[in-house]
């Protein structure tokens, strides 16, 4: 009974609309995007791309890199890396037990990195709905707002990045919602963490000095992580998914309000709606009104 149970709810899966939107224009829109591209650098040979500097040689000053999602996938991968590359990182998560694990396994494969873990506080909400924008735009537009002074005050530069990629979502954790709204809710914070993005990058060029504080969205494609494991895909591993994450971490300071793709510090341009200034400005004050609210229920 059990068995015939769970081969309806895989039925009803795969038989839904979104599930092969997901599968099928996700994937294509991948393709796309790497056609660009490979047609850029035929064309024009010379494609947009972006240098690295050397976070041992940019400055005296050690540099701090703040990594939420950090216990698993491309988080995980980019922590250490990062602690490779001389960085002091900090591990965000929400399992004190799985940030504890991921620390001492990174401290085996690099005794040298200066690692510190800091446990989020969970989604106490039930609806999923909820929990997919909280993990993808609330939780890194309140960590962005609350480290903002520090950055561009800093003595150094600072590189604010944010992880804007066409992934998907784990189709078997919500294989008894008939409708599966959330491949559409998944696209929808992306996109809100995109826009939000170039808001930053846009607000922080009328304020702050050049070159003091860069922001930087990435996409490091579709990434062979637990969330990507029953789509079939162009997948890659997060060692190469995060490489896009570190060409953003190393970038030269006077890059910033780029969307970077495909690796080697190349960049392309995302949606046209991504850089409409209207919707950033309206989603910039709907979000500080919502955390406002929230912080208000809390206390």
């Amino acid at each position: 009974m059990g068995f015939l149970k769970y081969f309806m709810e895989t039925c009803m899966f795969v038989c839904n609309i979104q599930f092969w939107r997901m599968a099928v224009v996700w994937t294509l829109s991948l393709i796309f995007q790497y056609l660009r591209l490979l047609l850029s650098s035929i064309l024009f040979n010379n494609p947009r791309s972006y240098s690295r500097c050397s976070p041992k040689d940019s400055t005296l000053i050690p540099r701090v890199c703040v990594i939420t999602g950090a216990t698993s996938g491309l988080g995980a991968a980019a922590a250490y890396a990062h602690s490779r590359d001389g960085f002091h990182v900090v591990l965000v998560g929400r399992s004190w037990k799985r940030l504890s694990e991921c620390v001492s396994s990174m401290k085996k494969r690099n005794p040298d990195a200066h690692l510190k873990a800091f446990e989020a506080y969970p989604v106490t909400r039930s609806k999923q709905i909820y929990l997919i924008l909280a993990t993808n735009y609330i939780g890194a537009f309140r960590l962005t707002k609350l480290l903002l002074p520090l950055l561009v005050n800093s003595p150094g530069p600072s590189i604010c990045c944010g992880v804007a990629n066409k992934g998907t979502i784990s189709g078997m954790s919500f294989m008894k919602s008939k409708s599966y709204p959330y491949a559409r809710i998944y696209e929808y914070s992306k996109l809100c963490l995109l826009a939000f993005s170039y808001e930053v990058h846009r607000q922080v060029r009328l304020t702050a000095k050049p070159g003091h504080l860069s922001v930087l969205a990435v996409d490091p494609g579709a990434v062979e992580t637990n969330i990507l494991r029953e789509l079939i895909g162009i997948l890659h591993s997060t060692e190469t998914g995060m490489r896009v994450i570190l060409d953003a971490a190393l970038a030269l300071p006077e890059v910033s309000g780029v969307y970077m793709f495909g690796g080697n510090g190349r960049g392309v341009n995302s949606s046209p709606f991504s850089y409409d200034r209207k919707f950033a400005m309206h989603l910039w004050t709907s979000s500080c009104s919502f955390l406002q609210e929230m912080l208000t229920i809390g206390d």
